[in-house]
Formats: structure tokens, C-alpha cells, sequence
């Protein structure tokens, strides 16, 4: 007599999810395995043959790795703003770029005697200098419109006018590639230079509001949890910047007191 074995998968079981992972730096991979080791993650390298959905890390000034891996699946996009990748049905995005208004409100805070900001920001930004200018009051806002990148020379131009500068969350106006020298530019003329990014922070300004990477991480996986269990996205968001990031080699040169904030010191810059 020949007994037949059915094996049955209870309903509330399911299958480890594949996530390809396009354009994530190592440290970010290791830590969402670390917060989530059911989920498989396959980096850029890897076969994502099995994947059903993609995260898609957006890092650099125009990511052009990133968007030779476009393809087809529903994708969670991390990017600085909505401006850089555009989303298709059933995708979603979490966005850590921090607005100008935050980086004044720390500008403030470090630098109590504040009477004139300075902002350089392409024809995109119109909308978050008009924000600034309204929540400044009293503070002048100094703004020039650029419809090129950012140069040495506007930098000092500007310096001349301001007692602080702010930098605008634009991956392609503020980038590793113009960091150098609107940094340099600004040092020279002793005028301290808040955000947009850590990037920038590490690279010489003084400070920047910033979303914590634990608070990343876990919106990550809050993400593809929600999958897991409906197989969509929550909508897209913006992440709160819960912490401020400082250089404070750079702070002590040019006398700004971090003191009136706690901050975490960036690699380098302390």
C-alpha cells in the first residue's frame, strides 16, 4: 500500500523575499541584512534573476550606474529629492534631502547673532527660497539664482554679503563634484557653510541636519515589510532630519560654538 505524503505551506507562510539592490554602498548592505535576515538582498553583483522588487540606492550627481540597471519591477527608490528618479506605478520613494528652512533653523541655533544668510539655488529651488524668506523674518536673506553649476567666484561674491551660507539639497547643484570649491571659496572668506549633506560636512562645512542612518535603515525595511505582506509600497515620504552632523575642526577655526546643539562629529572632522 503506498502512502502519498502531502506536504502543505500554511497560508501565512511565504517564500524569503529577493530584494536587487542597485547602487547601495557596502556599509548600507551589511546593514540591512543585519536589520532584516530573512530578506534576501542581492547587490548590484549579484543574480537578481529571483527578485521581485528593487531598492534602488541613488548616491551620485547623476547615478549613471543607477539608471543602466533601470528595469522592469517595482521599485523603492532612496534618493535626496522626488526630483531625482522619476517614479512609475507601484513605485515608491523615501527622500532624505533636508529642506533650507531646517538648515536655517541650525544656522540659528549655532550662530545666535545671525542677521544676514546667503543661498545659491538653481530655477528648481524657487519655491523653498521663497519658504526661507518667509520663516527668516527679521534675518535677510541673501539669494541668487544660478542657472550653471556653482563657482568659486559666486561663492566669494556672495561670502562678501552674508554672515553664514546655506547650502541647498540638490544632487546635482551640491555635489562631490563642486563640494571642493564652493568649500574652499567660502573658507577663505571665514564664512562658516551649513548643509545641504554629511557629504559636505565631512568635506568642510560646518554642519548639517541630517536623517540618522538607523532611521534609514529602518524606513528600508518598514518598506519591504509592508510588501511582504501586500505586495505594494507605502506611499512615497520624506524622512525626518533627526540629528545634527558636525566637523568640529572646522567649527573651532572659524569660531562657531557647537556647543547649543548636540552634534555628531564626522569622520575627519574631528
Amino acid at each position: 500500500m503506498l502512502v502519498w505524503l502531502c506536504l502543505c505551506v500554511s497560508p501565512g507562510l511565504h517564500a524569503a523575499l529577493t530584494v536587487q539592490v542597485v547602487g547601495a554602498p557596502e556599509p548600507a548592505l551589511r546593514a540591512l541584512r543585519a536589520a532584516a535576515p530573512d530578506i534576501v538582498w542581492v547587490p548590484d553583483a549579484g543574480d537578481g534573476a529571483a527578485a521581485a522588487v528593487t531598492l534602488r540606492w541613488l548616491a551620485g550627481t547623476d547615478d549613471a550606474a543607477s539608471r543602466q540597471r533601470a528595469d522592469s519591477r517595482p521599485q523603492l527608490v532612496l534618493a535626496r529629492n522626488a526630483s531625482d528618479w522619476p517614479l512609475r506605478a507601484g513605485d515608491s520613494a523615501l527622500y532624505w534631502g533636508v529642506d533650507l528652512v531646517a538648515q536655517w533653523q541650525l544656522a540659528r541655533t549655532v550662530l545666535p547673532g545671525l542677521q544676514r544668510v546667503g543661498v545659491l539655488y538653481p530655477p528648481a529651488h524657487e519655491a523653498e527660497v521663497l519658504a526661507l524668506r518667509k520663516e527668516a523674518g527679521e534675518t535677510r536673506v541673501v539669494a541668487r539664482r544660478l542657472s550653471g553649476m556653482p563657482t568659486a567666484r559666486d561663492v566669494a561674491e556672495l561670502a562678501q554679503r552674508v554672515d553664514v551660507l546655506l547650502g541647498i539639497s540638490d544632487t546635482r547643484f551640491f555635489s562631490r563634484e563642486t563640494a571642493k570649491v564652493i568649500l574652499l571659496s567660502a573658507y577663505r572668506h571665514q564664512r562658516p557653510w551649513i548643509g545641504p549633506t554629511p557629504a559636505f560636512v565631512a568635506a568642510g562645512a560646518v554642519a548639517s541636519r541630517a536623517v540618522p542612518k538607523a532611521d534609514l535603515i529602518a524606513a528600508v525595511v518598514e518598506q519591504f515589510r509592508y510588501w511582504q505582506r501586500t505586495g505594494t509600497f507605502l506611499p512615497a515620504r520624506t524622512l525626518t532630519p533627526g540629528e545634527v552632523v558636525c566637523n568640529v575642526q572646522v567649527a573651532r577655526s572659524l569660531a562657531v560654538d557647537l556647543s547649543r546643539v548636540p552634534c555628531v562629529p564626522v569622520r575627519g572632522g574631528t
